[in-house]
Parts: C-alpha cells; structure tokens; sequence
C-alpha cells in the first residue's frame, strides 16, 4: 500500500475544500516567517511517494518553486493522490524552531493537566502551544514551540523528573506536525488545536533559552545542554565481530563494477532490512544531495570506560562503506562512492572552516570501514535515523549495522537480485 492510499476525513466536498485552504494559509505564513513546511496526508505521513525525495528539506532552506509546486499544490490539490492530503508539518532546527514533544498530555492525569493549564496562563501570549484534540473529546499529545540560535547544533536533553511513561523531549531535528492540521487515524478524525495566543510565526526568540528552560519545568522535567543521553546497550560493546575482520565475508560485491550499481545495492539492502533511514540517505545522494546533518554526538556504550565523540556524517559513513565492504565490493568501487559523497558533502560545506577536516574525516571512515575495524557506531536502541526523524518504525530498537550483521541470507539476496537485475538490463554485462 503507497502512503497516497490511506483515505481522508470523512467529510464533505465543501468542507474539505475549506481546510485545504486554511491549511495552505497557515503553511504559506510560516514559509514567509522562514521556516520549511511539507504536506501531510490524512494518516501524519509526508505527503510523498515512493521514489520521490524530500529529505534535503531537513537540513536546507527549501526554495519557494518547491514550496509552491509540491508542499502548497498537494495541499490545495482535490485530486487523487493529493486529496487526502490534510495538514502541514515545520522542520524542526530550521529557522531556529525547536519543539517541546509532550506525550505525557495524552495521559489526562490531574496533575498532567495542571501543568498545560499553567503553561498556557504564564506563557501562552508569547510561546505557540498547541494540542491533537478528536473530535470526540479525547486528548491527546501536546507541542511548545519556541525559536531559539544555533538549534540546528545545540543538543537539548530533557531529563524527566516525574515517574511517567512516554515521550518528553525537546525536538530540534525531524518534522512536528502543527495546527491547522486535521488527522484520521484508524478512522478517528482529529486535529490540532491552538492552545495559545500568538500564532506560531510569531512565537517568542528565546535568545538565552531561559523560555525554554522553564516551559520545560512546568511541564515536569529539567532542560539539560551539557550532559548527554546514557545509551544501555545489554552490554553489547562491539556489533562488529573480531576487530580487522569481516563479520559477514561476502564475495558476491565482487560483481559490482560502479559506484552506481554499488548505491542501488546498499539501497536494496536497506529496503530489504527495512531500514527507512538508510534507504532516505542512499536516495538523496541518488539524486544529488546529501541530506544528513552534521552534529557532534557523545555516547556512552556498556560500561563506563569505552565512549568516544562522534559525528552523524561517521556513523552514517560507516554504515555506508562498513557494508560495501562485508558484501566484497571492490575498494576501487567504493572510492568511487566515496567521491560522490565527498562532493555532495563539499556543496553543504562551502562555507565553513571545517571543510578540510571533514574530508580527512571521510577518508578516514572509508579506510577504517575497509579494515573492518569498530568506528563511530551507534548503540542499540540508539538508532541514528530515529534520533535525524529519518525513520518512523517505533517498534524497531535495531541500528542499521546489527541489522546487516544479523541478516547475511537477507543481504546475500538483495545484492544478487540488483547484480541480476543489472545484467539483465545489459545484456552481457
């Protein structure tokens, strides 16, 4: 089933019309204030199909003839696939947005309720807050988004201080879908509703953070910019089998003769895992653009005595050449993937100072991949595509790596099947 076939909201030709207009107001407004905005289907997903790509918007400024061809024409479309298409959804980081993500409203505990009463009193005439209502009565999930510098770099941790199940984070990477979007899950039609008293392009620029700071507080928990997330990982250490050796010690990447062909087959690979991350990051650099932010991240695996820094662009890196590499793809091969990364990576990069020591870096991945050495991994139940909003599997706790490892017989297959395919589409290649 293609993200285009879910059904929208039971409602009527005129209403419908209505809405998608309210909805592409409300998005044209934000795109004006600076902010990316896509359009969503009537079940939360981006309103895209297979084959086509839209990730690049999370980490650069969409330009206006995308804005206005794809996010507002899909909006204001009554036309199948774009009819269901019903809400709107701002990049977070972008434009300096963060978002409070507070599931724990959808308890409807006394106390849970006190707290959002408090915040939409003390800071609702300068802080956008919202809430999903259905339209039975029913609530559910609420945002507090503010504007803040560097949110694309800082790394927010919220530290729950009450004994609650649930999500309570500060979002500054991913989409956050805002009001006037109206949903229909498993045939529950329900909508975001404005909370506050300010619109969300006029929300406050909390330059110090000392808003977000104490939204945070009220709504139970201790904003923390410093310390980063404990990872447990069962004790598993290592994912890569014997330091120097290939866990898997395929030959059949043998066959692959391009970087090309060598990029269809880590994307089969991906699909065949079912990891929608990585497949979102081989389709960008498909088609031109490398669509991973760069952050620096801290982790701590097992015990205490084995961390290490690391980069989003190393791990997903190593994802990429750690695999090109366990399925027998030539070294050559792979530096050719290499300079094709490298080139998407210099474009983000023009600009900066970093520029140098980002490229010694991707040399450096590639090698280290290449060895089958343990480099820049990410933990258990610490997905890199989950914590970048690449992959809405909430039931996978695999990264993508112990899915490769754990699954020979399921990449053995994908990459026969795209070496067949190429065959067979040049005769006797």
């Amino acid at each position: 089933m293609s993200r285009a076939s879910y059904s929208s909201p039971s409602i009527s030709e005129t209403t419908l019309r209505k809405l998608k207009e309210l909805v592409a107001d409300a998005a044209e407004r934000l795109y004006e204030a600076g902010m990316n905005v896509l359009p969503l289907f009537s079940n939360k997903k981006p309103a895209f199909i297979k084959g086509e790509t839209y990730q690049m918007y999370l980490v650069k400024r969409m330009d206006r003839e995308f804005f206005e061809g794809v996010t507002l024409a899909r909006i204001r479309s009554m036309d199948r696939p774009w009819r269901n298409v019903t809400g709107i959804a701002v990049v977070c980081g972008m434009s300096g947005v963060v978002a409070v993500d507070y599931d724990w409203a959808k308890l409807g505990l006394p106390e849970i309720e006190q707290r959002i009463e408090r915040l939409v009193n003390d800071f609702g005439s300068f802080v956008y807050i919202e809430r999903r209502v259905g339209i039975d009565g029913s609530r559910y999930g609420l945002h507090a988004i503010v504007r803040v510098p560097n949110a694309m770099t800082t790394d927010f941790r919220v530290r729950p201080l009450l004994n609650l199940s649930g999500e309570f984070n500060v979002r500054n990477y991913g989409l956050i879908n805002v009001c006037p979007t109206v949903l229909t899950v498993d045939g529950i039609i329900s909508k975001y509703r404005r909370l506050s008293f300010v619109r969300l392009e006029h929300t406050y620029y909390d330059e110090d953070l000392s808003v977000l700071k104490r939204v945070v507080e009220i709504l139970g928990g201790e904003l923390n910019l410093k310390d980063f997330r404990r990872i447990e990982t069962n004790g598993e250490v290592r994912i890569g089998g014997e330091p120097g050796k290939p866990r898997l010690g395929l030959k059949i990447g043998s066959a692959i003769r391009d970087g090309r062909l060598a990029l269809r087959a880590l994307k089969a690979i991906g699909e065949a895992l079912g990891c929608e991350g990585f497949v979102a990051v081989i389709e960008g650099i498909e088609h031109g653009e490398w669509i991973v932010p760069y952050r620096i991240l801290s982790a701590e695996y097992g015990d205490s005595l084995w961390r290490h820094p690391r980069s989003t662009w190393t791990i997903v890196e190593n994802h990429i050449f750690r695999t090109l590499a366990e399925i027998g793809v030539s070294r050559e091969v792979g530096k050719e993937v290499l300079d094709i990364v490298r080139e998407l990576e210099r474009r983000i990069l023009e600009s900066s100072v970093t520029v140098e020591r980002s490229m010694k870096n991707l040399e450096k991945n590639f090698a280290t991949a290449y060895l089958f050495k343990e480099h820049g991994h990410d933990a258990r139940g610490a997905c890199i595509y989950k914590l970048l909003g690449m992959c809405t599997r909430v039931d996978c706790q695999d990264t993508f790596l112990i899915k490769v490892f754990s699954n020979p017989d399921v990449v053995r297959r994908a990459v026969l099947r795209v070496i067949e395919d190429a065959r067979r589409g040049a005769g006797s290649w």
